[in-house]
């Protein structure tokens, strides 16, 4: 399978692979084999329920799942239907999951009852306290058998109910009317409403096309020389942006296998690695971290990985090596992604440590790409910074319902203005500067925390950091400089203080430093930039560095 022109649609897609290869497994964990003729049964059933209970071609149905056959299954149910896939996070609060649905208009809610320790029925009595007009359905997988609470709580409303049950009332749609709803969706109809972190404000939904998904998939299958019936291990969330398109939608156009767990542990990873022999693993930096440095790493056979694929984290050459050698990758490739663009650029395989350790690569080649004065809109020279500003299929048609924020982000003739900062560097790859929201000013000087991560990554003892800024009564802002350290290094608060001073202007070197055991993590496998300001501004105003 060299260059495969993918069907039109996502649901086309689906079925030609059914067709084709239906005893191919469509995802695998240490629980759970689907494949492709159960995928679809089951996909078919619980669609034919979705259109029976009002979902329509262009609504919205939301998933509130872990990683697992259900989600799967949820997700094509819903395309099969001509729906639009809203995703929840997993660790999502009430208070958040309601505001999703609500912005979405979601016709529909499919969940489970509980994951970890969260009783999400009890979370969904929450949010249906507070009216949600649109929503019509909400489908309830039961994971395990509950025992009888000592207080009985009041009865759910009549739209809540199990999965079976949905399946039964969709028992007579017909076949026709299943095909003609997956019929009435175009290629560049919005198929998935990715919403952001919401770091800088509510979430917002950025609606990614049929085209544009399959684009990057297709890009992605050919660009990592995979082979049909080759896995994938994608340990963070299907619900994310890089798990719809490795995990979802890679896997229906070349026949990759994701394997994936409800969470991740890395005992449980290496001994996935182990069993499906995946070629490459697609996570975020601090995966790779894990594994690299787990005790028991050697009892496990890695031979069948090829390459990593992270990103977004300041490294060292000296890391990528570390972690390089220690899972036997033939490269641990960086790359550069958002939600409202999928991915951007991506080192290469065949590049040194240096290159994935310090730039970003070549920009995805169905973009165009430019390095603009955020200020005047001017093209930058090679080596000046600049806002990175692209456009193409993959590119977000705008923010559901939201006009204005989508005015913000888009130009009129459709250049999204991503709000990285970046520069072309003599090569023609891309380096990351930083975040035009994460900038601060430091004495009247900008500093982006890109720059200050760069060079403690440098440190020998430093595995992971991040830079941010505090309230300063004098300067204005300060650097907070969180580090994590290589197991069994040693080095205090001052000691990195005093390296970075040695390499970086005064008002650049941090003010304060805090070295963590590990830092705090989202679901989708970033680091809590939240949660860290929160903790930075809490130890900055106790008047420690914490170290």
């Amino acid at each position: 399978m060299s260059n495969p022109e993918p069907p039109a649609t996502l649901s086309a897609a689906l079925l030609a692979t059914v067709e084709e290869a239906s005893e191919t497994l469509a995802l695998v964990s240490d629980t759970e084999r689907l494949t492709y003729a159960q995928l679809a049964a089951d996909a078919r059933a619980l669609a034919a329920g979705l259109i029976a209970l009002g979902v329509a071609p262009g609504d919205r149905v939301a998933i509130w799942q872990p990683n697992s056959a259900d989600w799967l299954v949820a997700h094509w149910a819903a395309t099969l239907a001509g729906a639009i896939l809203a995703p929840l996070n997993t660790r999502y609060k009430p208070a958040e999951a309601r505001y999703i649905l609500a912005d979405s208009g979601a016709a529909a809610l499919v969940m489970r009852d509980r994951f970890l320790q969260t009783d999400y029925v009890a979370a969904l009595r929450e949010i249906l306290a507070s009216d949600l007009p649109e929503l019509r359905a909400v489908i309830v997988r039961q994971t395990e058998r509950q025992t009888e609470p000592a207080t009985k709580p009041a009865p759910l409303p009549a739209l809540v109910m199990s999965w079976d049950e949905a399946v039964r009332r969709g028992a007579g749609v017909t076949p026709e009317r299943l095909v003609a709803a997956a019929a009435d969706v175009a290629p560049d109809d919005t198929h998935l409403l990715q919403y952001t972190s919401g770091s800088t404000g509510h979430p917002k939904g950025a609606m990614l096309t049929h085209r544009g998904l399959m684009q990057s998939a297709m890009y992605n299958y050919n660009a990592w020389g995979f082979q049909p019936g080759e896995a994938a291990l994608i340990p963070g969330p299907l619900s994310h942006i890089i798990g719809i398109v490795y995990g979802c939608v890679m896997p229906v156009i070349g026949r990759v296998v994701p394997v994936t767990a409800p969470v991740f542990d890395p005992e449980r990873a290496l001994a996935l690695i182990q069993e499906y022999r995946p070629v490459m693993m697609i996570g975020a930096p601090t995966h790779f971290y894990m594994l690299a440095e787990h005790p028991n790493l050697a009892a496990y056979d890695l031979s069948s990985l090829r390459v990593g694929m992270a990103g977004g984290a300041a490294s060292s050459p000296e890391t990528v090596r570390h972690v390089t050698e220690r899972l036997g990758l033939r490269a641990l490739v960086n790359g550069l992604g958002m939600s409202e663009a999928g991915s951007i650029a991506h080192t290469d395989p065949a590049d040194p440590p240096e290159v994935h350790a310090t730039t970003s690569g070549h920009p995805m080649p169905w973009l165009e790409t430019r390095i603009v004065d955020p200020l005047t809109g001017a093209d930058q020279p090679e080596g000046e910074s600049g806002e990175l500003w692209v456009r193409g299929p993959g590119v977000m048609k705008g923010y559901f319902r939201d006009p204005e924020a989508t005015a913000a982000a888009l130009t009129a003739d459709g250049w999204l203005r991503t709000g990285d900062l970046l520069r072309w560097g003599p090569d023609g790859r891309l380096r990351f500067v930083g975040r035009l929201k994460d900038m601060f000013t430091v004495g009247g000087f900008n500093v982006y925390p890109i720059e200050v991560e760069g060079v403690l990554a440098q440190h020998p003892a430093v595995v992971e950091c991040q830079v941010v800024g505090v309230p300063d009564a004098r300067l204005g802002d300060a650097p907070f400089a969180f580090v994590r350290l290589q197991p069994g290094a040693q080095a205090s608060a001052d000691d990195l203080i005093a390296y970075c001073a040695a390499h970086l202007a005064n008002y650049k070197t941090p003010r304060h430093a805090h070295i963590l055991a590990a830092f705090p993590m989202l679901a989708s496998g970033k680091r809590d930039r939240v949660a860290l300001l929160d903790l930075a501004r809490r130890l900055a105003a106790g008047g420690g560095d914490g170290g």
